[in-house]
C-alpha cells in the first residue's frame, strides 16, 4: 500500500460511511502509525466522525470483509455513543478489533 488503500476498498468504506449518515470530507494516512483515516461530517447533525483503519486490516482483507468487521463490531454505534472518542480498527493475530486510539 502506498499510503492509500485499494480504490475499491476506499470506495466501499466511503459508501458505508454515507449509508451510516456521514459524508467523507477528507482522507489521510498516518505513516508513523500505519493508520488510514477518513474524516466525515454528519448528514443529520454537527457531528464530524473519523473512521480509522489500520493498514494491516486494509491489506489483509478485501473490501467486503472490512465492511463486515465494521458492522460486526458496531463501529457506527460506538462513534455515535462517544462522538469525541477516537477509535481504530486493528488486527491482532487473526482477529479484527475496535480499540480506542491513544
Amino acid at each position: 500500500m502506498t499510503g492509500k488503500p485499494e480504490e475499491s476498498t476506499d470506495a466501499e468504506v466511503r459508501a458505508w460511511m454515507k449509508f451510516k449518515g456521514w459524508e467523507v470530507t477528507e482522507a489521510e494516512c498516518d505513516f508513523a502509525q500505519d493508520i488510514y483515516t477518513r474524516k466525515g461530517r454528519s448528514l443529520q447533525s454537527a457531528h464530524s466522525p473519523a473512521m480509522r483503519i489500520s493498514r494491516q486490516v486494509l491489506v489483509d482483507f478485501p473490501a467486503f470483509a472490512v465492511l463486515e468487521h465494521l458492522d460486526r463490531l458496531n463501529v457506527a454505534d460506538a462513534i455515535r455513543r462517544r462522538p469525541g472518542a477516537s477509535y481504530v480498527l486493528v488486527q491482532k493475530g487473526s482477529s479484527v478489533l475496535l480499540r480506542e486510539a491513544e
